[in-house]
């Protein structure tokens, strides 16, 4: 591997993170609409940014095990990646508890649309349960 090779690969993975951190930004208007099929767009491509970084990754630390001199430079590249992927980290951090606030919301609105309910037969059993049992047991 040469040295320019790492820098090239180095920069590409500046660029995906930097494309990723765009469509986290997006994921904040999604998860807050509920979109649906918005989730599942920002999952899949989560997915191909994911493939895709674990490759480049796996090529810039072979790169960087030779004992070849490093390019003047790389150590700035690797620096704006680190800064990219630790503004990441907090994007997803923060969608992570949007995500939870709206499970909860729609968990709520489950709830209240098929209630469960809050009584027990003679034996302690929750009534629902004997109920699905068509009220035998």
């Amino acid at each position: 591997m040469d040295a320019a090779q790492a820098m090239s690969w180095a920069a590409e993975l500046s660029d995906a993170l930097q494309h990723e951190l765009d469509g986290a930004e997006a994921e904040y208007g999604v998860l807050r609409n509920l979109d649906a099929g918005g989730m599942l767009a920002r999952v899949q491509a989560r997915g191909e940014f994911l493939w895709r970084v674990s490759l480049l990754q796996q090529r810039l630390a072979a790169a960087l095990s030779t004992p070849a001199p490093k390019p003047p430079g790389l150590a700035e590249a690797l620096a704006r990646v680190r800064a990219l992927a630790e503004r990441l980290a907090a994007l997803d951090e923060r969608n992570a508890a949007l995500a939870r606030r709206g499970l909860a919301v729609v968990s709520g609105w489950l709830a209240a649309l098929q209630p469960s309910p809050a009584v027990y037969d003679r034996r302690g059993r929750p009534a629902h349960a004997t109920a699905a049992a068509g009220g035998r047991r």
